[in-house]
Order: structure tokens, then C-alpha cells, then sequence
């Protein structure tokens, strides 16, 4: 008899641990159901600075809703040789770089740069004690270029060292005569900043050698034409960039150097990035960016590292069919030979002429 009582009792405790383990996770999905912001995932990410891997930060970069957090003294400050201040009593961060001037408040998502207002896509918090604020609203409104590949985020200085450069005046863009309906305008990157460099030859000046060589195939086609948004060495915005070919253009390639911290990275990769305006027109970036992805590689026959989405600030301002081309990797000693030829630099030139001339054939506008 004491023996059957026994066994009653233990099953009793047998089905009140089994309702007590149902009722833990059914608390636990009614809890990620009602708070999902507590069951969000901070993921931290690598950091490379201007080639160098950041790892002496009071914490590290996180994601949060797609954007990236960092701490704002040791990225901005120590980082990046820009100004940081914390003010205390309004909870604002003030940072200054050159001539530029940004204020961020702890909680909100307006940006103040120079006086002016905008809204970035998450605010600058405390976590953990630190001031963490959105990355690329902030580094790019200072003239920095912000990349993320591959869980790491790269930042380079608009300049060889963390010294700002006074921008020289920027020449007042005019419209290209008899544009017609087959407008490209052709966008050399940087200038004014040297953007990758190796052995004294920068990107900058890579970008502008197959931009010419690619306006002067254009000119002798006569079937369309061409205007660039820079012709020598200094510097234009990106904002400035988009903007004139928004409303001047029908197609923007803007032409890229890559770089990479491991030198055996190579071969060519054109971006692009989806918008509102795609259902308005027959070719799209991404159309686009295929095109002269493939033809690039048949004219070369590099690396193929194919055609992909990211969000740049150019292609993010531009509302017409717009690529980004990486053309070779600086950082490869074989590629870089290669890179610094006229013999390659016309090939590439060629090869985004005959794409543009497909695209123009395919999705005549």
C-alpha cells in the first residue's frame, strides 16, 4: 500500500514538472511576441580603420536594425583625428572635423550638420555606459567613406593622414550641349582625396585615366553622350554627384579602385542599388550593373567577383540607373601592375563603353 501511494506521488511531480516546463516556454514566446526589442540581437562587428584593424574600444560596434553603432570617442576621436565633445546636460554629442560641425542628441534621431537638420534611421544611445551613435550618417556627413563586407566595417579617411583637406572650390557643373535621350554622365571617384594609395599612385587618379579614355570612346560614337562630374583633381560631393546626374542624365557609372587588409583579394565587382524609380523605366541598376559587370570581365578576363546590392551614398542619392565599378584591387601586387597600365585602363574603358551601348539598345529610355 505505502508502495502504490509512492508511485502516485511521483507521478504526480512527474506532470506538474512537465506543466511547469510548458508554461516556462509558453511564457517565454508570449514574452518575445509582447517585447521583441528585448529579444534583439546586438551583434558585434570588426572595425578597420584606414587599413588597420580597431581592437582598443571600450565596446564594440553593434548592429541595430540594420544600421551600426559605434563609440563615438574612440571611432571619431582616436580613430579618425576628428573633435568629440560631451555635453553632459543636454546629453549632446558634438563632433568637428575641418570645417564640418555635427550634433547629435542622446535619444533622438536628428542630425545637425553646419546648422542644418535631417533624420538618421536610428539615434545615438547609451549602452553600457558608452555613447554609441550611427556610423555612417555621421562618418559620411565628415567626408569619410563608410564600407561593410563580410561583418567587417571599413572606414577610410578622405586623405593620407587623419589631417583634413581644405576642399578646393568646385566647379560649377553646365549641362552637355545637344544631350538628347542618351545622356551618361561618367563619375570618377574621389578627387581632391586620393582615396586608396600605393606606391605614390592613388586611386583617385586611376579612377579619372579610364573615365577619360571611356568620354573620348563615348565622344567618337556620337551615339551618345557623355559628361563627368569631375575633370582634374578636386574634389565634388557625392551629393553633388548624384544630383547633377538626376538631372542631366540617363545613366551614371561611377568608376572605383578596391583595396583590401589581404593582399591576395582580387578581380573586378560592379554595385548597384535598387529604388522607388525602378518600376518607372525599363532598365534598372541592377540591369545595368550585370551588363557591365559581364562585359567587363570578357574584355578583361579577371576575377569575376560578380554584381551586387550596397548601399553607398552615391547610388543611395541617385534616382537613375546607377552602378559602382570596383575595376581591380590595389592592395593585389599582380593586379595593382596591371591596374596602373593604359593597355588595361582602356580595356576597362572599352568594356563599359559596350555595355552602356547594350543597355541604350536593350532599354532604350
Amino acid at each position: 500500500m505505502k508502495r502504490i501511494k509512492q508511485l502516485k506521488k511521483m507521478k504526480q511531480l512527474k506532470k506538474i514538472k512537465q506543466l511547469c516546463t510548458v508554461f516556462v516556454v509558453i511564457m517565454s514566446i508570449a514574452a518575445a511576441i509582447i517585447s521583441p526589442s528585448r529579444t534583439m540581437a546586438v551583434t558585434p562587428i570588426r572595425l578597420v580603420i584606414n587599413g588597420q584593424a580597431v581592437t582598443d574600444m571600450p565596446m564594440p560596434p553593434i548592429i541595430q536594425q540594420d544600421r551600426t553603432l559605434v563609440p563615438a570617442r574612440a571611432v571619431f576621436q582616436t580613430g579618425l583625428g576628428a573633435e568629440v565633445e560631451w555635453q553632459g546636460a543636454t546629453r549632446t554629442v558634438n563632433i568637428t572635423y575641418g570645417e564640418t560641425h555635427i550634433s547629435l542628441t542622446i535619444g533622438s534621431r536628428i542630425i545637425t550638420v553646419n546648422g542644418h537638420h535631417s533624420e538618421m534611421p536610428i539615434p545615438a544611445q547609451i549602452i553600457n555606459d558608452n555613447t554609441m551613435i550611427p556610423l555612417r550618417a555621421v562618418a559620411e556627413n565628415l567626408g569619410f567613406e563608410v564600407d561593410f563586407r563580410d561583418r567587417i566595417v571599413f572606414i577610410n579617411s578622405p586623405a593620407d593622414s587623419t589631417e583634413p583637406i581644405a576642399p578646393e572650390p568646385t566647379p560649377t557643373p553646365t549641362p552637355p550641349q545637344g544631350s538628347g535621350s542618351r545622356v551618361v554622365v561618367i563619375d570618377p571617384g574621389h578627387g581632391g582625396r586620393p582615396g586608396a594609395v600605393y606606391d605614390d599612385v592613388r586611386a583617385a587618379d586611376l579612377n579619372l585615366a579610364i573615365a577619360e579614355k571611356l568620354i573620348q570612346l563615348i565622344q567618337e560614337c556620337g551615339y551618345m553622350t557623355a559628361y563627368t562630374t569631375r575633370t582634374a583633381d578636386y574634389i565634388v560631393s557625392l551629393y553633388d554627384r548624384a544630383q547633377f546626374a538626376n538631372e542631366y542624365g540617363n545613366i551614371m557609372v561611377t568608376i572605383h579602385h578596391n583595396a583590401w587588409h589581404t593582399p591576395y583579394i582580387n578581380g573586378v565587382e560592379t554595385f548597384y542599388l535598387p529604388n522607388e524609380f525602378d518600376d518607372l523605366r525599363p532598365l534598372t541598376s541592377q540591369n545595368l550593373a550585370r551588363i557591365i559587370q559581364r562585359q567587363v570581365i570578357d574584355h578583361t578576363g579577371r576575377n569575376c567577383r560578380g554584381s551586387r546590392t550596397a548601399e553607398f551614398a552615391i547610388l543611395r542619392y541617385s534616382e537613375i540607373p546607377t552602378v559602382l565599378i570596383e575595376v581591380g584591387f590595389m592592395s593585389n601586387p599582380q593586379e595593382f601592375a596591371t591596374l596602373t597600365t593604359a593597355e588595361y585602363q582602356l580595356w576597362v574603358a572599352q568594356a563599359i563603353f559596350e555595355g552602356l551601348l547594350e543597355a541604350f539598345l536593350l532599354y532604350a529610355p
